[in-house]
């Protein structure tokens, strides 16, 4: 019997512990939570990071999810924090500055916006030549967290060809992601906007319950032969 391969799953822009209970209550393996990025309406001050955090890994659960730190072209004092406050994991996206590699570490998520078909495997190599441990290879929408998706077919590589996890971002919906999943096939999927709450004045008021566990159901029901 042919073994259905499920991919893991990514909630990102967690802003509250309530949200956190949520996830630990579901087969989800990454939470996101953005940091020093003051555009995005889920951007957390450090102290809110390190309480959330704090909050996640007192659960002592037997299976946790991986705490993932989303930054844009952080410098080296930001990456020294996040990794004090006790992420598992950093995902970069813009720029990796030579002088933040040293301070990378904990493993990395290297988050890609897809503007157009790009070779990423000699920036992974290198970083891998500097004792980076590259956890994935995130491949998000033009604008991130727009909740906007791009032309999959742009993926540069096929899944089974590459070391890395490969995450795919950018737009995705419990409307889309089985024909995301049957595409891409990819390792990781990543939602953030389309688990969210809407409110009539537009306000921002977090992630939706119903809509992650949506979501969730039906990755789970979505898997590749």
């Amino acid at each position: 019997m042919t073994e259905v391969r499920f991919p893991q799953i990514k909630i990102c822009g967690i802003t509250r512990k309530q949200e956190i209970d949520w996830l630990l209550a579901l087969p989800v393996d990454y939470i996101g939570m953005v940091l020093f990025f003051p555009k995005s309406k889920r951007n957390l001050t450090v102290e809110q990071a390190v309480s959330l955090v704090q909050y996640a890994k007192g659960q002592n659960l037997s299976r946790s999810p991986r705490l993932v730190a989303v930054m844009v072209s952080p410098d080296a004092e930001q990456i020294r924090q996040v990794v004090q406050i006790g992420f598992d994991c950093i995902q970069i996206h813009g720029r990796i500055k030579p002088d933040i590699v040293k301070e990378i570490k904990i493993p990395l998520i290297r988050a890609y916006n897809m503007k157009e078909e790009r070779e990423t495997s000699c920036e992974l190599a290198g970083l891998r030549e500097k004792d980076v441990v590259v956890e994935g290879c995130l491949f998000d929408a033009p604008q991130p967290g727009s909740g906007q998706s791009f032309d999959w077919s742009m993926l540069p590589a096929v899944r089974e060809e590459r070391a890395e996890k490969i995450f795919l971002a950018g737009g995705l919906c419990a409307q889309n992601v089985s024909e995301a999943i049957r595409q891409v096939d990819p390792d990781v999927v990543d939602v953030s906007s389309a688990v969210e709450a809407v409110t009539q004045n537009g306000s921002f008021q977090g992630k939706d319950k119903e809509k992650i566990i949506g979501f969730v159901d039906t990755v789970k029901k979505s898997g590749k032969k």
